[in-house]
């Protein structure tokens, strides 16, 4: 990437929100100072500079290079710098080859049990993978041995809480009048307690992804080695959504009650990263009843103004809240030298114009209009690309 100024921004990161110019040269941020001078100049009167996001609980329905070009693309389009793929031996091998050519960061996170055969967590790490990906349906022993890597390796853990109790709804009295399948509060809890002895007794970073249980929150509070993660639709919607079992609305994990999302939204400056939770599936796989239809939101490609439109426009974050739970908490977790406007770090970035608006017509969100247009996304390794 040849030397790049960008003028005129407003340059917004975790820490400050500055008027100033920025010159980036092969991918670094080099100089923040006004009256910058270069062959190459980008004009960002009005717009704003921001650590692109990067999230950490997206799944895909493969690792094939076309699959990857097209979430490369709604990344761009959603804000979306860095994305990290719970990924086999194979997969993460695919991941390091496609890095050398997208605009878009892919990072692997190791799967490390599988066909009842813990993996070779060092040699997975050697070949990229920056954190370890665990089910807490993974055996006792297997998952002691799993943070006895992660310890030795350095490596944080991304966490999910999976049961084989069923269940399609929160518990609540609306889905018990509903007739639907309820997952209770305890399910999870008992998931999460094996996370959280692990965590503290090996002291590992463990994230704890897409939380939805308050009690769960509240303990992810009493340790630093446990961070919390919530989805944007949980913050945005609630159990009311499935009211007329709108298959549209159904998630992993089920939408809260208003009284849960209520208090999520009091303690939203204590959540340590919001996500996507992007996932892919056909629209036949949604078109069945509540109960058989595919679970997941398929919302990555206007995600960054979704969060700046329902979140900080209307005062439930600072724009430099949200960079930090979209991007600095992120790069700190996996020992990204990125998320911050500072000379050093790489620039992966994007421009975003905060009074252009766009409409979506969306099954899960309705006609919406959103603010916050990405207009161009800079990658450390290919340098700026304008968004469409």
């Amino acid at each position: 990437m040849n030397s790049l100024v960008i003028k005129n921004a407003l340059l917004c990161d975790h820490r400050q929100t500055i008027k100033s110019d920025l010159r980036i040269d092969r991918g670094k941020i080099i100089d923040i100072s006004p009256s910058l001078k270069d062959e190459h100049i980008l004009d960002a009167s009005n717009l704003i500079v921001m650590p692109a996001c990067i999230d950490l609980n997206i799944q895909i329905k493969n690792h094939s290079h076309s699959n990857l070009l097209s979430i490369q693309d709604k990344a761009q389009r959603g804000g979306v710098g860095t994305i990290v793929l719970d990924s086999l031996p194979d997969q993460v091998e695919t991941l390091k080859f496609f890095n050398t050519q997208s605009h878009i960061t892919f990072i692997s996170s190791a799967i490390p049990f599988t066909l009842e055969t813990i993996q070779n967590l060092s040699t997975m790490h050697h070949d990229g993978a920056s954190s370890i990906s665990i089910q807490s349906s993974t055996p006792n022993d297997a998952l002691k041995c799993i943070y006895e890597y992660a310890q030795f390796l350095n490596l944080s853990c991304l966490c999910n809480l999976n049961h084989s109790f069923g269940g399609v709804s929160a518990q609540s009295p609306m889905s018990f009048k509903m007739g639907l399948s309820q997952i209770p509060p305890f399910v999870e809890e008992l998931e999460f307690s094996k996370f959280f002895c692990l965590a503290n007794h090996f002291r590992v970073p463990t994230l704890i992804r897409a939380l939805s249980e308050k009690n769960l929150f509240l303990q992810t509070k009493t340790t630093p080695w446990i961070q919390s993660e919530i989805s944007i639709h949980h913050l945005l919607l609630n159990e009311e959504k499935i009211a007329h079992y709108d298959p549209w609305a159904k998630l992993t994990p089920p939408l809260m009650t208003k009284e849960i999302q209520d208090f999520f939204h009091q303690e939203l400056i204590h959540i340590n990263m919001l996500t996507s939770l992007h996932r892919e599936f056909s629209t036949s796989s949604k078109e069945q009843t509540f109960e058989d239809a595919s679970s997941g939101a398929d919302c990555l490609e206007f995600y960054f103004s979704l969060l700046f439109t329902e979140l900080v426009k209307t005062n439930l974050l600072s724009l430099q809240e949200l960079s930090a739970k979209t991007s600095y908490n992120q790069a700190q977790f996996l020992h990204l030298n990125q998320g911050e406007i500072s000379i050093g770090h790489d620039a992966n970035l994007i421009i975003f114009d905060p009074q252009e608006s766009f409409e979506i017509s969306h099954p899960l969100y309705g006609k919406k209009t959103l603010f916050g247009k990405i207009k161009a996304i800079l990658s450390p390794k290919t340098g700026l690309h304008k968004v469409n």
